[in-house]
């Protein structure tokens, strides 16, 4: 079975919310993604949250049918402290002991090139699928990075380990932009200095339990030059590898 299996310190909020989800929005209605999946492939740092995703329009018809917004159900049927939301239309927010936990809308979810090779993942014991990395690499890189032009220290380690862990997945990814757009990215992350790192460090969500991956840097402050050479390979990142070094659980 092709399964990922979450930290221990994520276990007990996915278990809390997967059933109350499930029954609403049914067991392939929503994902698992974000840097906890990428965490639970490749272990190369410690994520604190839980990321839930679902196209917008089954996120309405179910929000319609069930008469009142998500947060509410969540406050109501499971044992969550902490429910906010957007008057039920773009997803929610809930706290489970100290975990954070968002349930995301995807009005116009990203569309890879090429097909992934073989069974999406299920999370532990449930049917709940978790995203492919290129997707989560995508959503970071389209989305994030470019569009709402917003950058993460843990956002560059992702993007860097993927290149060194899993090239096929990050190829997939960068392919969903522009080459203008790839050197628009890589501009602004050149003009990043150490001081941009440290602060992002001292922030709310630092990078935590970091493992930098084979030969590349120790130092957080060369993590911006990295990933804007990265970003300058752009679709021929897969050149000069090794396919025998892919991670065979990309998929």
């Amino acid at each position: 079975m092709n399964l990922l299996t979450l930290p221990h310190y994520l276990s007990g909020a996915f278990e809390t919310i997967e059933p109350v989800l499930t029954r609403y929005f049914g067991p392939k209605g929503y994902r698992l993604g974000g840097g906890t999946v990428l965490q639970a492939l490749w272990m190369h740092r410690r994520s604190t949250d839980l990321d839930f995703f679902v196209e917008f329009s089954h996120f309405r018809s179910t929000r319609l049918a069930v008469g009142k917004p998500i947060e509410e159900v969540l406050a109501d049927e499971s044992s969550v402290s902490e429910a906010d939301g957007d008057d039920g239309e773009r997803g929610a927010q809930a706290i489970w002991q100290g975990t954070p936990v968002e349930f995301v809308t995807l009005e116009n979810p990203l569309r890879l090139a090429g097909e992934e090779t073989g069974a999406r993942r299920t999370v532990g014991s449930t049917n709940v699928e978790a995203e492919w990395p290129a997707e989560i690499l995508a959503r970071k890189l389209k989305d994030r990075m470019w569009r709402r032009g917003v950058v993460t220290i843990r956002d560059l380690i992702d993007i860097g380990t993927a290149r060194a862990t899993a090239p096929d997945a990050l190829g997939r990814a960068l392919a969903t932009l522009q080459p203008v757009e790839l050197d628009e990215v890589a501009t602004y992350l050149r003009s990043l200095g150490r001081d941009w790192v440290e602060d992002e460090q001292a922030g709310d969500r630092p990078l935590l339990d970091w493992r930098p991956p084979s030969g590349m840097p120790t130092a957080l402050g060369d993590w911006p030059g990295v990933v804007a050479a990265i970003l300058g390979e752009g679709t021929n990142v897969l050149q000069g590898s090794d396919p025998g070094t892919q991670d065979a659980r990309d998929g």
